[in-house]
């Protein structure tokens, strides 16, 4: 499943967290969840997916920032922490919807796997192939 960029074709332009969101929504939708999005800046769960059989999905996303460095850091330790508190559902999985790039992807190599087996932690990298945002998911 692809998803067009809402913003101007560019692929160097930075991943917004509603681009992430959107791309995370159709990969779900297209397995068969019902998926309900917080846009912008609306508190709560980010991403909830259900699906008929029971699995759900709980899902913080962040944004690309336009540099590497201290800001994604600190957008990916808060949005851990941000899905912590939300772990109210011993049935559920949990996940974070990121960028795909090289420190989101070291951070989350980072984590012990220990913690990423607690968490039940899937993520969802979100990438820009020309006009169209793709997900993988690595659970």
């Amino acid at each position: 499943v692809t998803v067009a960029r809402t913003q101007v074709l560019d692929q160097a332009m930075p991943i917004t967290e509603d681009e992430a969101k959107e791309a995370v929504r159709a990969h779900l939708t297209a397995r068969g969840f019902d998926v309900a999005v917080a846009w912008g800046r609306v508190r709560g769960i980010d991403i909830d997916a259900r699906h008929a059989d029971g699995r759900r999905y709980v899902i913080e996303a962040k944004a690309e920032v336009g540099k590497i460095g201290a800001q994604q850091v600190n957008y990916f330790v808060g949005m851990l922490g941000e899905l912590v508190q939300r772990m109210d559902d011993v049935q559920a999985s949990y996940g974070i919807a990121l960028p795909d790039n090289r420190q989101y992807r070291g951070l989350v190599n980072r984590l012990p796997l220990l913690a990423r087996e607690r968490l039940r932690l899937a993520v969802f990298w979100v990438s820009c192939e020309g006009d169209e945002l793709i997900v993988e998911l690595d659970s």
